[in-house]
Parts: C-alpha cells; structure tokens; sequence
C-alpha cells in the first residue's frame, strides 16, 4: 500500500507510531504520543530518536508535545496533569 501511495503521490511521506525500528524499513520516521499518558516514554525519547538517526540519515523521530495536557475532566483527579507553564510532569 505505501508503495502504492509512494507511486501516486511521490511527496508523501509516511510514519509508523511505534518503537519498533523494524518499522523503518518502510516508514519515512517514526512518531510517539503516548507520553502525555506514559511520563516513563519521556526517558525513552533520547535514546529513540538516537536509534532512527542511526537507521539512516534520512529517517526522522518525532516525539510528543503536550503543554496544557490536563486529562483529569476525563480520567478523574488522579490523572497526569502537565501545567502549561511548567516543564515538569505532575500526578
């Protein structure tokens, strides 16, 4: 299908939300989210964005940016709240 997609729409450029590199064998980059819900993932993004770089100059890795992440109106008051004016994560 990417390569399909590839064919039709040669600009396109296609990414994999996983850790998983092996995903880079068809994927432009990888991406993550998660970790407005997971904190643990940001420690993980370093190293991650080290490996798809070290798969080939050409890959990318982007990561999430969540300034105002408050989930607690949905997932009540023992969710992950990011202030928006600080950097650090807070339960």
């Amino acid at each position: 299908m990417i390569d399909q997609t590839r064919t039709k729409y040669p600009s396109a450029i296609f990414y994999g939300g996983t850790f998983n590199l092996d995903y880079l064998q068809a994927f432009d980059g990888l991406y993550d989210f998660s970790a407005c819900y997971f904190p643990s993932l940001l420690d993980a993004y370093a190293s991650m964005a080290a490996a798809v770089k070290n798969y080939g100059a050409d890959k990318k890795f982007y990561a999430t940016v969540s300034p105002g992440f408050d989930p607690r109106i949905f997932w009540g008051p023992g969710s992950l709240l990011i202030p928006r004016e600080m950097a650090s994560i807070t339960r």
